[in-house]
This record gives C-alpha cells, structure tokens and sequence, in this order.
C-alpha cells in the first residue's frame, strides 16, 4: 500500500498528499492491531518524487520501489 508526501511548486499537499499519507498510517496501525494470519507481507510505503518534473518518468519514487521488487524477483499476492 503506498502513498506519496511531496508536493508541486508552492501548493499545499494537504489535501492529496497528507490525507493519502495518513490513511497509509492508519491502514498499518490496523493491520498492526489486528495482528492477521496472512500467507503474505503488506508493505506500506511512503513515497516521494512522484510530482513534476518526476510523474511520469523512471524517476518516480513509486516506479523506483516496483523496480525494485521486480528486479529481487519478489512475487506479489
């Protein structure tokens, strides 16, 4: 589960980026608390470099996290 922190120029990342960012926390504090028996791990990730001029290219903190999975050869659920 992933959500990004950084913002564009001078606007306010309140509404996308720290409301995203505080599900994501939430979402784990959940997950943490209920303690489930699973047959797979829930990764949460916080991202950063994914607003212009980095959206859309390989630069992007998300595309850089799936890379990385793809490159270790993970397998996702």
């Amino acid at each position: 589960m992933g959500a990004h922190y950084d913002v564009c120029l001078e606007q306010p990342g309140a509404d996308d980026n720290a409301s995203a960012v505080a599900g994501l926390l939430e979402s784990a504090r959940m997950v943490a608390a209920a303690q489930p028996t699973l047959d797979y791990r829930i990764d949460f990730v916080a991202f950063s470099v994914e607003e212009p001029p980095y959206y859309g290219t390989h630069d992007m903190g998300s595309y850089r996290h799936a890379s990385s999975i793809k490159d270790q050869k993970n397998r996702l659920a």
